[in-house]
């Protein structure tokens, strides 16, 4: 949620793997930051098989820590259950059986495994792209006033719909005085 202050939109990205985040500006506008997750499943046994997974690279040095930088990436996303919902909505979070409040708290968990470890770097640079994203200055002017007064998308359509209509009768309004002007 406190990415969306900075205009940043979380999308559903439906090929790769779970560690396929990646972080780009809007084609359009490129105030606008776009954070693509694939989906997770997250399951009862969920548990079990991050653990597993995060002792695992804990042992094994030679080896990247791809489970553990993905537990920490999830953990800074996942802050309030405002985050499992926006997540759920958008599809990222699918089948998943845990409430929202016992989600933020799996994330807590693992992170509290992985504390005094240090990170690879496979998603620092997403982290460190979206965290210079949300600082900027301009990210944040246009992410309030989307969340102000652009809130759902049916406001969006509703103001786009009054600048067309807007901009038509002005068409029509100087069409009709250079008419009366040329005769």
């Amino acid at each position: 949620m406190e990415l969306r202050k900075s205009a940043t939109v979380l999308e559903k990205k439906s090929s790769g793997s779970s560690l396929d985040i990646a972080f780009r500006r809007g084609r359009i506008i490129s105030v606008i930051g776009v954070l693509n997750i694939p989906n997770l499943h997250i399951r009862d046994y969920s548990s079990f098989i991050f653990h597993n997974l995060i002792a695992f690279e804990m042992q094994s040095q030679s080896r990247g820590r791809c489970t553990m930088a993905f537990s920490a990436f999830m953990r800074n996303l996942l802050q309030s259950e405002e985050d499992v919902k926006l997540l759920r909505r958008r599809g990222i979070l699918a089948n998943t059986s845990m409430t929202d409040d016992e989600l933020v708290d799996f994330f807590k968990r693992l992170s509290r495994l992985i504390e005094n470890y240090q990170m690879p770097s496979d998603l620092y640079a997403v982290y460190y792209q979206v965290l210079s994203h949300h600082n900027r200055r301009m990210s944040r002017f246009c992410g309030s006033i989307i969340l102000q007064y652009f809130p759902n998308p049916l406001v969006t359509l509703s103001v786009f719909a009054a600048v067309v209509l807007f901009v038509l009768t002005l068409l029509q309004t100087i069409y009709t005085i250079l008419s009366y002007y040329r005769y």
